[in-house]
This record gives structure tokens, C-alpha cells and sequence, in this order.
């Protein structure tokens, strides 16, 4: 079963280790992602771990001033994609933030590239709002409704 886990220093080398296929450039590496959470107070990366194997890294923009939770960064180790392990983790942050209940909606954004991505999202109800942030498509779900 899918679970997130607070990064402790015994499974951040394994964190900053883990790489995307080489010819997906989708999202950052996850030492950069962790330097970020280092500087801005939103930012709560997590460990993903199938029961007690770490099969990924989630980052989220937990700030709930804005009644938006962000997912702002979601990569899966190479060799445990194509097990469901990206679309169970997006359940679980979208119970999270209903939970939290401070939350209105859940945010991402998306390069166009990523078809696989593109078609998890839809299919749990993110919905494209319209806007473009770098060449990224920005996504949105409302948890009220969900």
C-alpha cells in the first residue's frame, strides 16, 4: 500500500539517487527539489513508499492561505513505473488535503511531452485551467466535488 514519509537522513541518499528514464525530462532531480523545500516554507517534500519500499518522491506547496494545495514536484524511480504507484500517490494527496479540510482545490502543472501524466490526471478529475507557466500546462482539481 502506498504511504508518504517524512525524508530523514537515512533515505536521503536513495532520494537524491533516484533518477526518471533517460529519455524523460519531466520533472527536476530531487536534490534540486530538496534545496528548494530548504528555502520556502510551503514546500513538504515526502518519500513514497510502496508498504516499506521507496518507489518514489513527492513535493507538495502546502499552504493553506491559499486554499490550493500544489503538487509541485511527483517522480517515480525508474524502475518501479508503470505499477499504478504515481496515480495512487495523487489519491492520497488529494485525501490529504481533504482532510486538512483548509483546502478548496489541488494544483499541478504538466510539460506537454508527458502523456502518461496527462492521462492520470484527467482521469482523476484534473481539469486544465487555461494557463501556461513555462511551457507547462496548469492543472486543477476541485476537491469539493471529488
Amino acid at each position: 500500500m502506498i504511504n508518504l514519509r517524512k525524508i530523514t537522513e537515512e533515505i536521503f541518499p536513495a532520494i537524491i539517487k533516484m533518477k526518471m528514464p533517460e529519455d524523460q525530462h519531466f520533472v527536476a532531480p530531487n536534490v534540486y527539489s530538496l534545496a528548494e523545500a530548504w528555502l520556502y516554507p510551503s514546500a513538504r517534500p515526502f518519500a513514497i513508499y510502496n508498504d516499506d519500499l521507496l518507489v518514489g518522491f513527492i513535493m507538495l506547496d502546502w499552504n493553506p492561505n491559499k486554499q490550493d494545495l500544489g503538487i509541485w514536484r511527483l517522480m517515480i524511480a525508474v524502475d518501479q513505473q508503470g505499477k499504478g504507484y504515481g496515480q495512487d500517490t495523487i489519491k492520497i494527496v488529494i485525501e490529504m488535503a481533504k482532510k486538512e479540510g483548509k483546502f478548496k482545490s489541488l494544483s499541478l502543472d504538466y510539460t506537454p511531452e508527458n502523456k502518461i501524466g496527462e492521462h492520470i490526471y484527467y482521469k482523476l478529475g484534473f481539469r486544465p485551467t487555461g494557463e501556461i507557466d513555462e511551457g507547462e500546462i496548469i492543472m486543477k482539481l476541485d476537491i469539493k466535488e471529488n
